[in-house]
């Protein structure tokens, strides 16, 4: 069966353009679109889609004011953006689908199949109740999505450090335990400079609500299991200001 789709988009071409490669999908059944943040929580209640299309930025509101007014993980959300900016990570960490403006059309093919072929549609909603648990957490990230294999998230106080490794990178948690993941050290650097982490070195981001502010000799930062790592002689400064300007919850 098709899955019932809607679009939520304001801007008229890329609503038409998205139209038009949806209409030529035998995977999907458009039942309806929307621009504004009222006008998409209206057609998501009547509707109830199976999927949705959701631009960030619309005339009025955004996709993660729909999404919080909705309140409802019960969703498979693919989001739709030109921007690269703090919303964007959000969703990464939260490991939601998302397609970058100009829209490819081979990769939205892509992720609608994988969506309508799935046995379990339901697990494509999970990303969701992360997403959403982020926003009403005043866009702090509680837990993160890992890429690896079984893709799974951990609690973000639960990390201590991010080592680069030969097939991507580990997660160093408090629990003693690791995640491995199959992306680059640079990729969590770029996700997660905002939320108290940032590179210490070239191999190692730490989690500074985890560093022990007190216990940094020559370039040497200790940790708060007890390990320590390198501090690069170019990060020294950026990391004293870090560090004093650090809000831990």
């Amino acid at each position: 069966m098709p899955l019932r789709c809607v679009i939520v988009e304001d801007e008229p071409l890329s609503r038409q353009y998205i139209t038009a490669l949806l209409k030529g999908m035998k995977e999907v059944d458009l039942c309806g679109t929307a621009t504004t943040q009222d006008e998409a929580v209206q057609l998501i209640t009547q509707l109830q889609p199976e999927l949705i299309f959701m631009d960030l930025e619309l005339h009025t509101g955004t996709g993660f004011e729909v999404l919080k007014e909705i309140n409802s993980p019960a969703l498979t959300v693919v989001f739709t953006t030109a921007l690269d900016h703090l919303a964007l990570k959000i969703i990464k960490l939260s490991g939601m689908f998302y397609l970058q403006k100009p829209l490819d059309a081979e990769e939205l093919e892509a992720i609608v199949k994988k969506i309508q072929g799935s046995n379990n549609v339901g697990v494509f909603q999970q990303p969701l109740r992360y997403l959403l648990e982020t926003l009403h957490n005043d866009n702090m990230p509680v837990h993160i999505f890992i890429p690896g294999n079984g893709e799974e998230y951990v609690a973000l106080k639960n990390i201590i450090k991010i080592e680069s490794a030969d097939k991507g990178t580990v997660l160093h948690l408090k629990d003693k335990g690791i995640k491995h993941s199959n992306v680059s050290l640079k990729y969590y650097e770029l996700l997660l400079t905002d939320f108290n982490f940032f590179r210490v070195n070239v191999a190692v981001i730490i989690n500074l609500c985890e560093a022990e502010i007190n216990k940094i000799s020559g370039d040497i930062i200790k940790l708060a299991d007890g390990s320590s790592t390198e501090v690069s002689p170019k990060k020294r400064e950026e990391l004293f200001i870090k560090l004093a300007a650090l809000k831990c919850t």
